[in-house]
């Protein structure tokens, strides 16, 4: 593995670790809803569960762009980008 890959596996270490850390989030907050019937609760967990997804993207994002250059290109103004097909695609 060259310094690129073990960087990129460190960052992902990193960000599973925060994930985790979301998935306990939105069960207690679910949890919480559940109990008292509260949306402020069902808001937090829907909150949470975005910030999952978007931990996830994220995580792909990096890992396509290591294997990938063109998902590092910037698209032309006014057009998009090779990246931003790509997210469009994996959505």
């Amino acid at each position: 593995m060259n310094r690129a890959h073990l960087a990129l596996v460190g960052r992902m270490r990193e960000d599973l670790l925060e994930l985790e850390k979301i998935v306990k989030r939105v069960q207690r907050a679910w949890e919480l809803a559940r109990k008292t019937g509260d949306d402020f609760y069902i808001d937090s967990a829907a909150l949470n569960l975005h910030s999952f997804y978007t931990g996830f993207e994220v995580l792909f994002e990096l890992i396509a762009t290591s294997f990938d250059t063109r998902l590092n290109r910037k698209g032309k103004t006014g057009t998009r980008s090779y990246c931003d097909k790509w997210r469009r695609r994996f959505l």
